[in-house]
């Protein structure tokens, strides 16, 4: 786990975990944070996965910003 980032936890995750250390705490919640970042809908992010939103944005099939800019009414 990134030890030097300051990650705030959802009480979801620390509602169901109790930690006996801080090694204890990475193990806990490794698998958690990899389902929330990557495999959890996302409301943020119009209720798509990280990995959907990630690929409809490198996908060619939506419109350019100068295309965003000239269809808003």
């Amino acid at each position: 786990m990134y030890r030097s980032s300051l990650v705030r936890l959802p009480t979801e995750c620390l509602n169901q975990n109790w930690f006996l250390s801080l090694e204890d705490g990475e193990q806990k919640i490794a698998p958690w944070r990899l389902d929330y970042n990557h495999h959890r809908l996302h409301s943020a992010l119009d209720y798509q996965t990280p990995a959907a939103f990630a690929a409809w944005c490198s996908s060619s099939d939506r419109p350019t910003a100068s295309l965003q800019k000239n269809t808003i009414p």
